[in-house]
């Protein structure tokens, strides 16, 4: 009985340490608070299970208790703040990274336009198509006709590239005429180009008539070379 007594007395005093803890000290902190916590109630469990012994072992249980959770919070405490300066590192490192991904890949892009301009520019200089016509005519022949669609074609992957269509005529017929008929061998060149899917705006149509013309009115094989529509390519934007 007296056991159980001092028992119940023991049980009353930790409540009223706890009860009576300063407001001070509770505030700095609960690491603190759990060690103080431990030793309660380890108190209290072991005056409950063997009196006065065991209150005195429960009470040491409970202060370890309380440290080892004091000692596991500071180590979390310490992982957190690790994790964090991790992270803050490498948030810095992939800025940096995107920084230097931006600056080569816009150096890369510079070149890459640099280096397809100059291939344009060589193609363009290497590729043009001569068109040739029956003596007043302005219609395409079965031959040219395919020749136009494979041009058009072949530019549409390339859209810095534009088209000149120029028309010429021989020396017979005066030279209204002639310029006349050049004009309207441009235009049907140009109508074949766009009906191959080419716009518009990439194609432009001149006529020198007859001042081009090489071959005298006599010289019938030589006057049927003056009688065409010449392609050529260009990367001049201003046409």
């Amino acid at each position: 009985m007296s056991k159980i007594i001092f028992s119940g007395i023991m049980i009353l005093c930790l409540f009223n340490i706890v009860a009576h803890a300063d407001p001070q000290a509770i505030h700095k902190g609960t690491i603190k608070h759990k060690a103080e916590a431990g030793i309660g109630i380890g108190a209290i469990l072991g005056g409950l299970i063997a009196g006065p012994p065991g209150a005195i072992l429960g009470m040491a249980g409970g202060a370890w208790l309380g440290g080892n959770n004091e000692k596991k919070d500071e180590e979390i405490s310490q992982l957190n703040s690790n994790l964090i300066n991790k992270q803050t590192k490498l948030t810095i490192a992939e800025n940096r990274v995107t920084e230097m991904q931006e600056q080569f890949g816009n150096e890369i892009q510079r070149v890459a336009a640099r280096n397809r301009i100059t291939s344009l520019k060589e193609l363009s200089e290497g590729v043009s198509l001569a068109i040739y016509f029956r003596t007043e005519s302005v219609d395409l022949d079965d031959e040219a006709a395919p020749r136009v669609r494979k041009l058009a074609e072949f530019v549409k992957q390339f859209p810095e590239i534009k088209l000149l269509v120029e028309g010429y005529a021989d020396r017979r017929g005066t030279s209204i005429f002639n310029r006349q008929l050049g004009t309207k061998r441009s235009q049907a060149v140009r109508a074949a180009l766009l009906a191959a899917g080419l716009e518009s705006n990439r194609i432009l149509i001149h006529s020198y008539g007859e001042s081009e013309a090489r071959a005298v009115e006599t010289d019938i094989d030589g006057i049927s070379f003056d009688r065409r529509v010449n392609i050529t390519l260009t990367l001049d934007t201003q046409i």
